[in-house]
């Protein structure tokens, strides 16, 4: 786990023994040394750093505080342990800097690194007169990296183990000073194998502690020829989907090592099912006696709370969940999807398995980013009052298309960015919202391949902070620089919303159109009269109104739920973004103040 100065450059895959004989390499192997402490004069030698998070760093601190150690300072990575650290009166510093400077100034015996997803270079590591110890959540070196009792339970480990080791040269590899045997049952996931592991690990902290007293240390070093890398964007195949050619247990392993519980972030994805026109989560798995005869993916029973399917070996009972945890009524579901017994669920081609893996794990990098953005969820206050209607089937119209005069000189990239601008103005006018978000459709390519349309958000939140008292140039330069930054973070899984629990508590977030309203983009748009509401399906944006603009021809027009926005409203708003647009578009205002632009007002 992260706490190492260096990065592995490569990975190396998990072994394809899935059997670990011990919690310890073998004897013939590990070389053992001990490890004196230096005398020093008295508290010197139980001085310490903490840096980590969560409540296991809590619990670790306080049977250091209990041990008499000196707390010179922590460096929480979170805020639980920051703001225990604050209630208890310990220093804290919040960068690896200040650590730094911190243990130049004072000589400091012992670092423990406890939960922490923090690269420490090695400059830092050598300030400890004494040394540093992380902690690892799986035994070492077969588990090195990251979410490892989830690719344990993955590949059918039944025994584990937690370590504390020294911190080395590389993640995860300093010598062994502590392990502890962690039994894994079939019945696991990955909710029930941590919790195995937080009590082993304060268990195995104590007797490193004990150890320390006593002045003594054994070090077993790692066998790097045993050592496997996980990295943290490795995910399960198929974007965790049941492949049907798998055997029931395998199917199984999966669903539990990535069962986290609906308190605590799910890192890596949901197991799900594709169906014909949806993914749907996994609620639980059961492994039957019975074995069938039909191929693998046949739908053999169908009730109110589950599915009975065949795999390649015993027959599995599957339940469903929504994206807020809620259990689903498989046989409506069953409905829904025009599914009898009998039927064979879809597969997924091996070539595409690889193509939606790699999708997957090249978006991990931008998931923190969008958890973030999420988080923040906003928007404007429409302009203009909405029906009052309880019909929640929505009827689309579109208005007229409205032509930008003052575009001649303005590529298509301009011309896009300057009619959302005066949008934007004209929503944060007319709402009096300054910072607000709106659904954005990205650009197609591979990850907006409509094949993948089921497994990634299609539809993102454009944020936008308008002052109006900014010149336009300003606010254009803002528009541009929040378009690069959504073409460089892409999208986000689908399943992300629900595998977070900040997240999965906001409402609108379970929508397939979250924002009221969106922006969409096209070019030279001509309509299909003999596919008009597919087309239309396509590029609605938001859940009320989506303002769509084609970059070429330079025209706008909106897409609307008549039920809910009456098409006088819409004509008004349609005249004077058209009039606005034209102002804006207009070279020679590009440095007037926003606020002394003429505003077309609407009477709301």
């Amino acid at each position: 786990m992260p706490g190492e100065f260096t990065s592995l450059t490569q990975e190396k895959k998990n072994s394809t023994d899935n059997t670990l004989t011990n919690n310890t390499l073998p004897n013939n192997t590990l070389k053992v040394k001990k490890c004196k402490i230096v005398n020093h004069p008295t508290g010197e030698a139980r001085s310490c750093v903490v840096i980590g998070g969560t409540t296991l760093a809590i619990r670790c601190t306080q049977q250091l505080q209990a041990a008499g150690y000196i707390i010179v300072a922590i460096f929480p990575t979170e805020s639980l342990f920051s703001e225990w650290a604050t209630s208890q009166n310990i220093h804290c510093v919040e960068a690896r800097e200040d650590l730094l400077t911190l243990s130049k100034t004072q000589s400091i015996c012992w670092l423990f690194s406890i939960v922490n997803p923090v690269i420490l270079p090695a400059l830092l590591i050598n300030q400890f007169s004494q040394g540093a110890f992380n902690y690892h959540d799986a035994p070492l070196p077969r588990y090195a990296g990251t979410h490892a009792t989830s690719w344990a339970i993955l590949a059918g480990e039944s025994q584990y183990a937690i370590t504390w080791h020294l911190i080395g040269s590389m993640v995860d590899s300093g010598d062994i000073v502590v392990q502890r045997h962690v039994d894994i049952k079939n019945t696991d996931t990955a909710l029930s194998l941590n919790l195995k592991c937080y009590q082993a690990a304060i268990e195995g902290f104590t007797e490193l502690l004990n150890n320390l007293e006593n002045g003594d240390i054994p070090r077993r070093q790692q066998d790097p020829d045993n050592r496997s890398f996980f990295s943290r964007r490795r995910r399960p195949d198929a974007a965790g989907c049941l492949l049907w050619n798998k055997k029931a247990q395998e199917l199984s392993s999966l669903v539990r090592s990535l069962t986290f519980g609906v308190y605590y972030p799910n890192p890596l994805t949901l197991p799900k099912v594709l169906l014909r026109d949806r993914l749907v989560a996994i609620g639980t798995l059961q492994v039957m006696y019975t074995r069938s005869d039909h191929k693998p993916g046949t739908l053999l029973g169908i009730s109110e709370d589950h599915w009975l399917m065949t795999t390649s070996s015993e027959d599995i009972r599957i339940s469903f969940v929504n994206s807020r945890g809620n259990p689903i009524n498989a046989l409506i579901l069953a409905n829904q999807c025009k599914l009898e017994i009998g039927d064979q669920l879809p597969t997924i081609a091996r070539s595409d398995i690889k193509t939606l893996t790699d999708i997957h794990e090249q978006l991990t990098e931008q998931e923190l980013f969008w958890q973030k953005r999420l988080a923040r969820f906003s928007t404007p206050m429409l302009p203009f009052r909405l029906r009052a209607t309880i019909d929640k089937i929505p009827d689309w119209h579109m208005s007229e298309w409205k032509r930008v005069l003052n575009h001649s000189s303005l590529i298509s990239t301009e011309l896009v960015q300057h009619i959302i601008c005066a949008w934007f103005i004209y929503l944060a006018h007319t709402s009096n919202d300054t910072q607000f978000q709106v659904g954005w459709a990205q650009a197609e390519d591979a990850v907006h391949s409509s094949k993948w349309s089921s497994f990634f958000a299609m539809i993102i939140p454009m944020e936008i902070y308008i002052d109006l008292q900014q010149r336009l140039t300003e606010i254009l330069n803002s528009i541009s620089s929040e378009q690069q930054l959504l073409e460089k973070n892409r999208v986000y899984p689908c399943d992300m919303v629900s595998r977070q629990p900040v997240l999965r508590a906001i409402n609108p977030l379970h929508n397939n159109r979250p924002w009221p309203i969106g922006i969409s983009v096209i070019a030279d748009y001509s309509e299909d009269i003999t596919n008009k509401n597919a087309i239309q399906e396509h590029a609605i944006v938001g859940e009320i109104m989506t303002l769509q603009i084609d970059k070429n021809k330079g025209n706008f027009r909106f897409i609307y739920n008549s039920k809910l926005v009456a098409v006088n409203n819409i004509e008004h708003v349609a005249s004077d973004l058209a009039l606005f647009s034209n102002v804006i578009a207009d070279s020679k205002n590009l440095n007037i103040v926003a606020n002394e632009l003429p505003i077309y007002e609407f009477s709301r």
